[in-house]
This record gives C-alpha cells, sequence and structure tokens, in this order.
C-alpha cells in the first residue's frame, strides 16, 4: 500500500471519526435537552431510552413486582422449601434503577459521556437490578429450616459421682453454613437462579473434653432458698439457671449475666413475678433471677474469683445476708466474674424443691480458703430522707502460703417495703412494662 493510498485511508477515517463524534454529540444535547433517558439504555432488559425518569420508574416498578412474584427454592439434600422472593427478604430498588439510567450520558468525565451516548446508541448499555436484601429477614428463615435439617452439637460436661470426676464427651452436630448460605442466595438472586442449594457443615461444640481435663475438684458451692409455691417466679429462677448451667470460663475469660441468661421478657420465656424497682414491690416480668445471680455472686466469691461488676438491691432481700447480694437488669446492671485462676473453672447451676446451687468446679491447683466478712449493720438517718442500713464487706483469700484481704463493697439499703402478698418479697429485676429501671 502506497504512501498516498495510506494517507487518504487516514483521512477518511478521521472524518468518519469526526462525523461520528459530531453525531454522539448532537444525539447528546438532543436528549439531554429533552430531559429524557438516552435512547438504547435499558435496565434489566428493559427499554427505558426516550423514557422520563418517573416513566422509566413506572416501568421498572411493574417489572420489579413481576420478578417478586417469582418462586425461589431452597434445597437441602432432598428436602425443599418454596416461596416467593417478597417474601424472603428480597426488594428491588427501581427509583435508583431509573435514576441509573437516566444518569448515562450525563454523569462522568467529558469523554465518558459521549462513550456512554455512543454506547447506548447501538442498544448496549444495559443497567443491572438494584437488589436490597433483608439479612435479618433472610437469617430467619434460614434459621427456620435449620431447625428441620440441622443437629445441634452437644457441649461436654463434668460431673462428680461419689467424688469421682466424670467427663462426658462432646458430640458434634450439623448445621447450615449461614454465611456462604448468604452469599449463595444474595447470588443466585442477582443471576436469575430459582434454586439454592443450601451448604451443610459440622456444628462444632464450644466446650470439648480437653476443656475439661484440668478441672478435678469443686472449688466452692453455694445454696439460697426460695418459696417453690410461687410458680411463676420459679419458673424465672429455673430458667435463668438453666442458661448458666455449663459454663466455662478460660483463664482470662469473663462471665456476663445480662449476655448468657439474656433479656427478661415473655418473648423469650420469662414470666411475671414480683420484683423490685425504686424502693417499691411490684409485679414484672423476670422476678426471681437476681436470686441466680446472688447465688453465683457468693459462689464466685468462695472460688477466689474476680468479681467486675456487681450491685446491690435498693432494699434486703431474704436470701442472702446484707452485701451479699447482686442484682441484675437487663441492659442496666450486670454481674460480671473474670476466671484468674492458671486452669478453666466449671460452673454448674441449678433450681429444685425450694433450693438455688450454684457449684464452682476447677483444679485442685487452683484451690483457695476464701472467708467472706460482713460488718455489723450501721443505720445511717437523713434529714427529710428514711434511715437506710449500710454494711462492708470484705474478702479474705489463703493461697500459697500467703493471705490477701480486699473489700468487696460499701452498700446502703432503704427499709423494706411493705409486701403486696406477705410481706416477704425475693427479687428485683428490670421492668419494662413499669418504665423504671431496677435499683
Amino acid at each position: 500500500m502506497t504512501k498516498e493510498r495510506i494517507k487518504k485511508i487516514s483521512k477518511w477515517t478521521a472524518i468518519s471519526l469526526v462525523f461520528a463524534a459530531a453525531l454522539v454529540i448532537g444525539v447528546r444535547a438532543s436528549f439531554l435537552a429533552s430531559g429524557r433517558i438516552a435512547p438504547g439504555v435499558s435496565a434489566a432488559g428493559i427499554k427505558l431510552g426516550g423514557m422520563t425518569r418517573e416513566e422509566a420508574e413506572i416501568a421498572a416498578a411493574a417489572w420489579a413486582s413481576d420478578r417478586l412474584s417469582q418462586p425461589l427454592v431452597y434445597q437441602v439434600g432432598s428436602r425443599r422449601w418454596v416461596g416467593l422472593l417478597r417474601e424472603m427478604g428480597v426488594r428491588l430498588d427501581t427509583k435508583a434503577m431509573a435514576q441509573d439510567a437516566y444518569n448515562v450520558g450525563r454523569t462522568g468525565g467529558f469523554i465518558k459521556r459521549l462513550r456512554d451516548v455512543f454506547l447506548s446508541s447501538f442498544g448496549t448499555m444495559d443497567i443491572p437490578p438494584k437488589y436490597r436484601f433483608d439479612r435479618h429477614q433472610i437469617a430467619a428463615i434460614l434459621d427456620k429450616i435449620n431447625d428441620a435439617v440441622g443437629t445441634p452439637a452437644k457441649d461436654a460436661r463434668i460431673s462428680f459421682e461419689n467424688g469421682v470426676r466424670v467427663i462426658i464427651p462432646e458430640v458434634p452436630g450439623t448445621t447450615i453454613d449461614f454465611d456462604r448460605a448468604g452469599e449463595l442466595i444474595e447470588e443466585a438472586i442477582r443471576q436469575g437462579e430459582p434454586l439454592i442449594s443450601l451448604p451443610i457443615v459440622e456444628d462444632k461444640p464450644s466446650i470439648i473434653a480437653k476443656d475439661l481435663e484440668p478441672i478435678d475438684t469443686l472449688l466452692a458451692r453455694f445454696t439460697t432458698r426460695y418459696q417453690a409455691w410461687r410458680r411463676d417466679r420459679t419458673h424465672n429462677l429455673t430458667l435463668a439457671a438453666e442458661r448458666i448451667n455449663g459454663t466455662l470460663l478460660k483463664p482470662g475469660e469473663v462471665f456476663s449475666y445480662n449476655d448468657t441468661v439474656g433479656p427478661r421478657q415473655r418473648s423469650t420465656g420469662f414470666k411475671d413475678a414480683l420484683i423490685y424497682v425504686r424502693g417499691k414491690i411490684i409485679t414484672g416480668t423476670g422476678g426471681g433471677v437476681c436470686q441466680v445471680s446472688s447465688t453465683l455472686y457468693n459462689a464466685a466469691l468462695l472460688a477466689g474469683l474476680d468479681v467486675l461488676e456487681r450491685h446491690n438491691h435498693s432494699m434486703p432481700v431474704p436470701y442472702v445476708p446484707l452485701g451479699r447480694d447482686a442484682t441484675v437488669a437487663f441492659g442496666a446492671r450486670d454481674l460480671k466474674i473474670k476466671n484468674t485462676a492458671a486452669h478453666p473453672v466449671y460452673i454448674r447451676l441449678a433450681a429444685g424443691r425450694g433450693r438455688v446451687t450454684a457449684e464452682v468446679y476447677g483444679s485442685s491447683a487452683d484451690k483457695k480458703d476464701v472467708r467472706i466478712i460482713v460488718t455489723r449493720p450501721k443505720k445511717i438517718a437523713r434529714a427529710g430522707a428514711p434511715t437506710v442500713t449500710a454494711v462492708s464487706v470484705y474478702r479474705v483469700t489463703s493461697y500459697a502460703g500467703e493471705e490477701k484481704r480486699e473489700q468487696l463493697s460499701y452498700d446502703r439499703y432503704l427499709p423494706p417495703a411493705p409486701h403486696p402478698e406477705d410481706n416477704n418479697t425475693s427479687n428485683t429485676q428490670n421492668v419494662a412494662a413499669a418504665g423504671a429501671r431496677t435499683q
């Protein structure tokens, strides 16, 4: 090819490019002036070119309604669960889809805008659908499916029968891989796939037999009494004890009563019973759980563990001496215990036949001689206010030939309030219905 011919081709190519650019600029100027979407633009396959944003949003909404009415199938093995997309936490942002279509040729640098208009002129600009996923709703659906197909793992447990330690080994289970399942669900929906095979993985126990091997002795035990005929209160403290029973604290770990027992609400299984609120005795959800926290508090003290957070009641309680109670209120007041021993400790809690018993097991190498000292109650008169009773509590710990004395608390109590039934109250707890905090 001669130089002259090359120059001629280059000349016509340049003219063509200039002409194409002029055409693109003209098309762009035209649709910009009209306030409409560039020709050739679509979203999820819906042709939106030439529409206003409002028209595009209506068209996208019609497509979204049809899309969300399509079924989605979850499969585990041979079992299937079917539901519509809109019932499974899936939404479409049709306004964003229309806006993205409208933005073609209107956003970015000059070259990008020209390129987008050029491409859209050939029908190659398709805006992907804007899915929104309610992950809480999806997780709730997966929870229900997992209840049907999963097998919860069983933690290793320990018991002492006639002074002989017995370790019951852990049992692994199976569960849906929630993280991976969530990724597969979103990916399948974006790709238009109607069937999702949910992955199953091993559900590993949180406590294995090896964790319990260093535990060979009882470090401390503490028991309180309750009136078993108060059925709702008995139900609450039994439920709280069950949720704590079997807790393993490794060295340095911190136990939180509120995190372990959870919110005291009817929806979480608790019933209404008498509670303390601001120096009064009223009915509230969860009455009784503070006897469990107080019992555990004393066992932890006697086992030599550190108590990071503890609060006293506003008035005396009948099941422990002054200064040795521990009130809790979800979201406000907690009981936190840290395992400062060199080995793990294992907590057993049980309620029955009018007694709550907390036991702390650990290594014989960590066993300490502990005494709890409560000072004689002191009456403190205050002008224009009720007389309060004050006590101080100390712990004396003997270990490895050394003795340590520490002040645990200094508490003040209001006089007991009249009991609604028989002047013998038993607990305090946070009560949302009463709109007040436990004190």
